[in-house]
């Protein structure tokens, strides 16, 4: 059972990023325009033969064991991580005024009834109760700083900093090694898609922090056997990752990778202490879901749904939109609540049901429905450019003029794609050194988050908190790869 943790969730990760890679040809060679991708072709090729020639070569040594960056004092890298970090975000900020629409708009203007001590969108927030938990906080700063875009976008720019930071511990802490840690940190400050996106007023880079803080506490007490400070840290781990969870509701991926991790400890090391931590942890991640469902159904007056995965499972069961969003499918939901014949509870269970019934009347058609999600769940990183460009154009009437833009596409894409590619190669070496036990957590979260929007409604965007997952496999994979050298 251990080797199979051990061996085979590296495995399973290995033929998702080939599918992947396989969608992302097919993509560029049928749908769009391949010679926009020429370039990006060029550099991935070039990477792939450094891994090639890394794998196949005996005698080498770590390409970044002794680079200038890893012999930097603490004091220094922490200056160039921050301003790698809020540089070029900032600039960006500045340079693109990008107004909030669709969902991002709803939650600038709840925020702003928030910060006036008004509650709005009721029935909304009932229906879908997350919807309350990024405006309350952004309401927060708002009676601070005013209620301004800006001040939204700018605190993006913090929470990327601060995830920065975060994924750097992480590393440090898991692999004991400065180079991996501080080329991870970098990694994850430059990421083109996540600058490009800190203008939209949206729930991802605090959920992602708040994610990370989750995986940075597990990380850090998962061996820590000090009875008091590990009951401790994992009841925190709870309470947070439910904080997380009233900010987009995917938490529960993190909560069973915990659970699967520890499990497949226990097997190996069964202890007491190690059962009772996760227990703690899950009291206490229920407790405060229960708490923060009676502060939600008080605020908005009315019961409110306890979750949403009835209708979520019906658009991503719904083949002919792709899995996406779709007009027919909200309009069910808001007719079946809005009759009055309904609980939304029982709404989801209807919705649940009605989406079995599309996977039994399409069946098999449905399975290769399923994996072209996951293609587009994960083929590409361009979302950043494209909400500017969407959200610029919608709410001005007028073409986004910036000439640049098919270079912040390429380039999003293109970084996107070797950090995809070097967490391929990350997983080999390990499986190579027979010891993928470094990488199974990080690799058993974006397995999870990628079968869950699989299932439910998918977008490529919604693949922003696993992309320090892949960050740091990315890191490690090129901490470890080798050049021709000394034994």
């Amino acid at each position: 059972m251990k080797n199979l943790y051990k061996y085979g969730v590296p495995a399973i990760f290995i033929m998702l990023i080939a599918y992947v890679f396989v969608g992302m040809l097919i993509q560029a060679a049928f749908i769009k325009n391949i010679s926009a991708y020429i370039p990006e072709f060029i550099i991935l090729i070039i990477t792939a033969a450094a891994i090639t020639f890394s794998l196949l070569h005996n005698k080498r040594k770590d390409f970044l064991s002794v680079s200038v960056h890893s012999e930097m004092s603490d004091a220094w890298f922490f200056v160039i991580l921050t301003l790698a970090a809020t540089v070029p975000r900032i600039v960006w900020i500045n340079l693109n005024h990008i107004p909030p629409i669709s969902d991002f708009k709803t939650y600038h203007t709840m925020a702003t009834a928030l910060s006036e001590g008004v509650v709005t969108q009721k029935l909304y927030t009932a229906m879908f109760p997350h919807i309350i938990g990024y405006p309350f906080v952004l309401s927060l700063l708002y009676r601070l700083f005013g209620t301004t875009v800006l001040t939204a976008q700018y605190f993006n720019v913090f929470c990327c900093l601060a995830s920065s930071f975060t994924i750097y511990y992480i590393c440090k802490k898991q692999f004991n090694n400065n180079s991996i840690a501080r080329t991870c940190g970098i990694i994850y400050a430059l990421w083109p898609s996540q600058i490009f996106y800190v203008t939209i007023i949206s729930t991802e880079a605090l959920y992602t922090l708040l994610f990370l803080l989750c995986v940075l506490i597990y990380i850090y007490n998962r061996n820590n056997f000090s009875a008091v400070t590990r009951l401790l840290m994992f009841g925190l781990l709870g309470i947070i990752c439910s904080l997380s969870n009233a900010i987009r509701p995917i938490s529960l991926v993190f909560i069973i990778a915990v659970l699967t991790d520890t499990l497949f400890s226990l097997i190996k090391d069964k202890t007491v202490l190690k059962t009772a931590s996760v227990l703690v942890m899950l009291l206490l991640y229920l407790g405060t879901n229960a708490c923060t469902s009676q502060i939600i159904s008080k605020a908005v007056d009315r019961p409110i749904a306890k979750n949403s995965f009835g209708y979520t499972f019906l658009v991503g069961s719904n083949i002919e939109s792709g899995g996406g969003w779709n007009a027919d499918d909200a309009n069910l939901f808001f007719d079946l609540y809005e009759s009055g014949n309904y609980t939304l509870d029982e709404v989801n269970t209807i919705l649940t049901n009605k989406g079995i019934d599309n996977i039994k009347s399409n069946f098999p058609q449905i399975i290769p429905h399923y994996l072209h999600k996951s293609v587009t769940f994960l083929c590409d990183d361009i979302y950043g450019v494209l909400w500017n460009k969407l959200s610029y154009e919608s709410a001005n009437d007028a073409p986004w003029d910036n000439r640049g833009q098919n270079f912040f596409l390429t380039l999003s894409q293109l970084y996107y794609a070797v950090a995809l590619l070097m967490s391929v190669y990350a997983v080999i070496f390990t499986f190579t050194r027979k010891n993928p036990d470094d990488l199974c957590f990080f690799i058993l979260i974006f397995l999870g988050f990628s079968a869950s929007f699989v299932i439910a409604e998918v977008q490529s965007r919604y693949h922003y908190p696993v992309l320090p997952m892949l960050a740091i496999l990315a890191s490690y994979g090129m901490c470890k790869l080798h050049v021709h050298g000394g034994e």
